[in-house]
């Protein structure tokens, strides 16, 4: 449940609900119908080390998919108030790639103006995709998911209520992320397209997928608004707009926080379900689990890609018990984790993840104003989220642009979303550590940090860098606003990124 879903049209008229209330009658299929095989029907023999498929999503180092060593499981089971559920039908996604030749496509808001969202901009505005495959269609249900993977540029492009009105196509929010990214939020850019600051694609079973043994990565997963309590835990950066104002109603002891990792027990009899898909879903429950992204009103869901035929809850319009009671089986054995040894990478590798702390805490999203002295010109560029990078134009004077920075505030209600106007930290640089400030972009220009305390006096300032430079400096321990600014000379267009990181331990908290 994405942030404006409470401004969607009837958004209490959920199939969720309805599903929820028939779950015991025959349904049709929402994929498509297959005939019972030998392949579905079939008890499976007993695997002791499935063959696993490398992932086609993300870094190796992804938290989708990476494998826990040596995980120690709670003793909460998810609420049985709930209804099991395979979602590859409109509450899903599916995910289109793009040909080199398919054509640009303008993405107007969802009035048609040019007002959407645009996901860790800040702003609102019209997009173009600059390739978009003629067969996109979004899903059905009021989310309206869809991505688009465009091996050109390596980018993911993510939608929620992505529909087409009258010839046009429109939606609420959009979002680029790097196709070789972690498919998580980050501390400089946390939004995305669901709930918890992922993309909708991630974790979703792929038609791509079917007759693998094991999935080679983490699976999503979505419970009813009354498991949830608030406050994201990582990987997840965000949660649902209204979860801490009385949306979760999950009562302490009972209740998970969005991004928690569930897992099946080794003890659990994969091989004793009934459908081979049930399987191979238990299969990596026990190996990657499930991260818990989104909310839902009735169900407890794993996400499929739309027409996948991962759900064999119907079978040539027949309600299969069989697909029910090993669904049910599964989430009923499902819990979450409480602590791991450590992490494998998807090549097998030992790794540690990058706590919030250690990676980029500075975003170039806005708002930005013209620097003092230089306002005769007005503003020059933006921030750019699909390049991630400020992006000036060509000027025939000198331009400067700059923008304020505060702490955010752990005491305030919901304090995660501070840095949604673009003006707090996401993650707040810890004073006296060792930081490493690196300037990435094209062109002449170049960025620094300045520093002011309590009573706005400036009380140090690093070097102004140019792409390819970096500097390390301690923090300052009094620097409670950091003004970042941007210079760039008269002449061709520039970009730039500035990038704040540190290893000291305080900051992997």
């Amino acid at each position: 449940m994405q942030q404006g879903r409470h401004n969607a049209v009837n958004p209490m008229i959920d199939r969720r609900r309805i599903v929820s209330m028939l779950s015991s009658l025959p349904v049709i299929a929402l994929g498509r119908s297959e005939r019972v095989g030998a392949a579905s029907t079939a008890r499976g023999k007993d695997m002791a080390t499935p063959a696993i498929a490398r992932p086609t999503l993300f870094s190796s180092q992804s938290m989708w998919n990476a494998t826990p060593v040596d995980p120690l499981l709670g003793d909460i089971a998810i609420s049985p108030h709930q209804t099991p559920w395979i979602e590859e039908g409109a509450y899903a996604s599916r995910i289109f790639f793009a040909a080199q030749d398919d054509p640009p496509m303008t993405i107007m808001g969802r009035t048609g103006g040019e007002d959407i969202q645009v996901a860790n901009e800040g702003v609102w505005r019209s997009i173009v995709i600059p390739r978009f495959p003629a067969d996109t269609m979004p899903a059905t249900g009021t989310d309206g998911h869809c991505t688009i993977i465009d091996p050109v540029t390596g980018l993911m492009h993510g939608f929620w209520q992505l529909k087409k009105v009258g010839g046009q196509w429109r939606a609420t929010k959009y979002v680029a992320s790097p196709l070789a990214g972690t498919g998580f939020g980050t501390a400089s850019n946390p939004d995305n397209v669901r709930a918890s600051g992922t993309s909708a694609a991630a974790g979703m079973m792929l038609a791509s997928e079917r007759g693998l043994a094991v999935l080679p990565h983490a699976l999503a997963l979505c419970l009813d608004l009354s498991s949830f309590s608030s406050g994201p835990v990582f990987p997840a950066t965000m949660e649902d707009y209204k979860g801490v104002h009385g949306d979760y109603t999950g009562t302490p002891g009972h209740s998970f926080k969005m991004g928690t990792l569930f897992l099946l027990p080794p003890q659990f009899d994969a091989e004793a379900l009934h459908w081979e898909e049930a399987r191979v879903i238990a299969r990596t429950l026990k190996r990657h689990g499930a991260y818990l992204v989104d909310a839902t009103r009735g169900t407890a869901s794993l996400s499929a890609e739309i027409g996948s035929g991962w759900s064999r809850s119907s079978v040539n319009g027949v309600w299969q018990n069989s697909w029910a009671r090993d669904v049910k089986q599964i989430f009923d054995a499902l819990r979450a984790v409480t602590s791991v040894a450590g992490w494998l990478d998807a090549d097998g590798a030992p790794f540690t993840p990058t706590p919030w702390g250690w990676q980029n805490i500075l975003s170039m999203r806005g708002p930005w104003s013209a620097a003092k002295g230089m306002r005769a010109g007005g503003l020059q560029g933006r921030y750019d989220g699909a390049a991630d990078m400020y992006l000036v134009p060509a000027t025939s004077t000198p331009c400067g642009m700059t923008k304020h920075l505060v702490r955010r505030d752990p005491a305030q209600t919901a304090s995660w979303r501070q840095w949604m106007t673009g003006q707090a930290f996401f993650s707040n640089p810890v004073p006296g550590a060792e930081y490493r400030l690196a300037a990435v972009g094209t062109g002449m220009i170049d960025g620094r940090l300045l520093f002011r305390n309590g009573k706005y006096q400036q009380i140090g300032a690093t070097d102004n860098l140019s792409p390819g430079e970096e500097r390390t400096f301690p923090w300052p321990a009094d620097a409670t606003v950091v003004e970042m600014q941007i210079n760039k000379p008269a002449g061709p267009e520039a970009s730039i990124r500035l990038e704040l990181t540190t290893r000291d331990p305080r900051a992997a908290g």
